[in-house]
């Protein structure tokens, strides 16, 4: 590894693991006694209404579309409601992992008015897969490139993205267990977030974002909507191929990219299931209880990441009109499960849990009952709920195969130290 390269890695693991000490004007608490009162908002009331819902048909058509626009005005930014033109180039396939799976390489091209922008898809195809037996989808975001997530030189290497660092090739496919997802029947959609929206604040407009000029105000979408509008993209580009089973596509993320996942999925109901694997702030953990990573801190570090107004509760968390619970009951009545890791007090493994816990209601309007405990659960035991669903597993802020084995274990099941065949 050359010598600028380590230590261009060491200053970055460096700089994660003291920014929020430095950065910010107050440090996190990672002491549960100091977690303040606090009220959730109902997750049945209409935001800005005195009035609580009690069917199914008035959360669909008031309740829930109220919902969505004060996440868009307050946390993510307003999706634009644009019709965008998608055209592909650059299609190549070859066989991998020793004919296990086909490697489909994509250029995916946007155009608005006379704007374009592109971004490089990798599609991973279990050799079984055929329009007469289609691959249900994992659709995901990768941090550094498509070429990091597999070793095999198949994988095209990603071009540097403005503002962010390279990475080598095969450097992330511990996140990545490809293998195994080939071999439990699964196809898998990938681009890089840095083709999408450079993670830097200098340079995130410069991807998808430079199709949508008028995307300005307090309420225009950051890195975050962005990487979310893109998911919703790949859905589009998967629909269009008959060896993936469209009615079966989930969404995936880990860290910023957990948090892009659910606003992903609150918007786009084709997304039938969702892994928001350590998520935290602003993901899958509540803002009001103020443990670890914070409104105040996250808007700090990553103020591109949202649309701008959420700044303006920094200090004042309890006057946000919502909180992450009511973002997991946008997605009712489909899957949400969110994996949390023992060390990582950073995104709030308990505040992940008492959100999926407070979002219930939601789904108990569709019948769906879910027994949630208010404490976490043993690390590394079998995961709990059925459609809300959590697990806890021992280590650090990471996105491990003990995770995956986790979200693809049916409900009621313990994971194996191997996924199953």
């Amino acid at each position: 590894m050359p010598l600028r390269s380590s230590i261009g890695r060491w200053t970055l693991l460096i700089v994660h693991l003291f920014l929020p000490l430095v950065s910010t004007s107050a440090a996190p608490s990672y002491d549960e006694s100091s977690v303040p009162a606090y009220t959730l908002p109902d997750v049945l009331r209409v935001p800005g209404e005195d009035r609580r819902i009690s069917t199914v048909e008035d959360w669909e058509r008031i309740a829930r579309p109220a919902l969505l626009a004060a996440f868009s005005t307050h946390v993510y930014g307003h999706t634009p409601r644009v019709r965008v033109t998608t055209t592909t180039s650059d299609d190549s396939s070859q066989p991998i992992l020793g004919g296990k799976a086909l490697l489909r390489q994509t250029r995916l091209h946007f155009h608005h008015a006379d704007r374009k922008a592109s971004v490089d898809l990798a599609l991973i195809l279990p050799a079984t897969a055929s329009p007469a037996r289609p691959a249900p989808l994992i659709i995901g975001l990768n941090f550094w490139g498509n070429h990091t997530i597999s070793s095999d030189p198949a994988f095209r290497m990603a071009a540097p993205a403005p503002g962010m660092e390279t990475r080598e090739r095969g450097s992330m496919n511990r996140r990545w267990p490809l293998e195994s997802l080939v071999e439990q029947g699964y196809a898998v959609l990938t681009a890089f977030r840095g083709d999408v929206a450079p993670d830097n604040p200098t340079h995130y407009r410069s991807g998808v974002l430079s199709l949508f000029p008028d995307n300005t105000g307090p309420s225009r979408m950051g890195a975050i909507g962005a990487w979310s509008w893109t998911l919703s993209r790949l859905a589009d580009h998967a629909g269009t191929l008959p060896e993936i089973d469209s009615t079966r596509i989930s969404v995936i993320g880990h860290s910023r990219l957990g948090k892009a996942a659910l606003w992903a999925a609150a918007q786009d109901t084709r997304f039938v299931r969702v892994f928001a694997n350590n998520s935290g702030c602003m993901g899958g953990a509540l803002s009001r209880r103020e443990f670890g990573e914070t409104v105040a801190i996250i808007t700090r570090n990553f103020p591109y990441w949202f649309a701008p107004r959420l700044a303006d509760y920094a200090e004042r968390v309890n006057e946000l009109p919502i909180d992450q619970h009511q973002l997991i009951a946008l997605i009712a009545p489909r899957l949400v499960h969110i994996g949390a890791a023992q060390q990582d007090l950073w995104a709030d493994p308990r505040g992940e849990l008492l959100a999926l816990r407070a979002a219930a209601p939601a789904y108990a309007l569709y019948g769906i009952a879910t027994e949630l405990p208010d404490q976490l659960p043993p690390a590394d035991a079998t995961p709990l709920g059925t459609v809300l669903r959590f697990h806890l597993r021992t280590g650090r802020h990471d996105i491990l195969a003990a995770d995956w084995q986790a979200y693809l274990t049916p409900p009621g099941s313990r994971p194996t130290s191997r996924p199953p065949r």
